[in-house]
């Protein structure tokens, strides 16, 4: 299965106020998205914080192996899940467990994006019109609480994302087939070894969640002014999008050309577009960052420098 995550997201971004830096828009939008994502039919027993599906194979467990639900026997009782249980054969089947995550990260960046807007502009970033009456309490937060709250929403959005690069690269096998090895007399290392399904993706997809989860980790280490962890971070995502842009590219131009297909024409089109969106990400975005970056370890090594030679 192939997921163009980052076209999903240009999309999204473009349409739900990201492009003019109406982040509040966007968290709100991520919000009603999610909904829609774990409430799909296939996908609900697995993605829903409900207590009527703790049999489902999402129910995080304890050490132990049993499951950690709260005291209350409701049926709607919140229960916690854990992506990383599900096995590789189920994820493969709906692309709604990647988009769950890669949504929460969003919406957890959307969020530090505009309490930042805040810090910088004094403002937020939705009208005080639309704010019921009162306004954005935000405004009233010191410096330092805002920055503290930014930080707290990136360090989610690395946990997203980081949880989405996982799902990718995910080899689990369903429960059935390890009972099935046990008892057709396989020792515990062929057992592990057949453990190791399929990933539920292809490797483009695994790529770009790599991009993303670097991209992400890149930004929360840049506002906590770790340099070095956002230099390595920034390089790993500028590498991934020169890769991603440059197999596209040849793979758009290793078809063969005059083909009168409709379909082929549209994936065609569609090469092009994610050429030219992981050209100008790599050169306009994470280049210009990377450089930023540089700069300031340039400068810290400078101030050291200084301060043991004066």
């Amino acid at each position: 299965m192939r997921i163009y995550l980052h076209s999903e997201l240009s999309t999204s971004h473009a349409s739900h106020g990201v492009s003019h830096e109406d982040y509040d828009q966007y968290s709100a939008y991520c919000t009603r998205r999610l909904s829609r994502l774990r409430h799909g039919k296939p996908v609900k027993r697995e993605l829903l914080h409900c207590r009527q599906y703790k049999n489902s194979l999402s129910t995080k467990l304890d050490e132990n192996g049993k499951d950690t639900l709260s005291s209350s026997k409701a049926k709607h009782a919140y229960r916690a899940i854990d992506m990383d249980n599900i096995p590789s054969d189920v994820l493969s089947t709906h692309v709604n467990y990647f988009m769950e995550p890669l949504y929460c990260a969003e919406r957890c960046w959307a969020q530090s994006m505009s309490v930042k807007a805040i810090e910088t502009n004094g403002v937020s970033s939705s009208s005080d019109a639309f704010a019921g009456g009162g306004g954005d309490p935000k405004k009233d937060w010191s410096p330092g609480k805002i920055r503290a709250h930014s930080i707290k929403r990136l360090r989610k959005a690395v946990k997203f994302a980081t949880l989405l690069e996982s799902l990718t690269i995910s080899t689990k096998a369903s429960p059935s087939t390890e009972d099935d090895d046990l008892n057709g007399g396989d020792t515990k290392d062929e057992v592990e070894e057949k453990k190791k399904a399929q990933p539920p993706v292809d490797e483009h997809t695994q790529m770009e969640a790599k991009a993303y989860a670097s991209w992400m980790r890149g930004n929360l280490a840049l506002e906590q002014n770790h340099w070095q962890s956002a230099c390595n971070e920034y390089q790993t995502v500028l590498t991934l999008c020169e890769s991603l842009a440059s197999n596209i590219g040849g793979s758009s131009s290793s078809k063969v050309e005059g083909s009168s297909d409709d379909n082929d024409g549209g994936n065609d089109l569609q090469q092009l577009e994610l050429f030219d969106f992981f050209t100008t990400r790599a050169q306009n975005v994470i280049a210009p960052l990377l450089r930023y970056c540089h700069y300031e370890l340039q400068v810290c090594v400078h101030i050291i420098l200084c301060s043991l030679f004066s």
